[in-house]
């Protein structure tokens, strides 16, 4: 009998730092998790940011666009319409 218990002991034993094992893997990997959303996190801000400053940028040149409509420049205009086409396009293409 004691040696049956002994067995049974070393075989607990055994599971005990298998399922240790198991449970660091899992905090490793939950780690890892959290850095990686974290990551994105601030990757979504960052677009967010980009997103918001082109489109005070376009709203900039619309302004500007009727402000100098106002003025009757026509080069002016010509050259804010090309500039608002290619920040359109720049965003369209990103």
């Amino acid at each position: 009998i004691i040696n049956e218990l002994k067995s049974e002991i070393s075989q607990l034993k055994q599971e005990k730092f298998a399922q240790q094992d198991q449970l660091e893997e899992a905090q490793q990997h939950a780690n890892q998790l959290d850095i990686d959303n974290n990551e994105l996190v601030i990757k979504m801000k960052q677009l967010k940011d980009l997103l918001e400053q082109r489109d005070e940028t376009i709203a900039q040149i619309r302004e500007k666009m009727l402000n100098n409509d106002a003025d009757d420049d026509e080069e002016k205009t010509t050259e804010l319409t090309n500039l608002l086409s290619t920040v359109t396009e720049n965003t369209n293409e990103n």
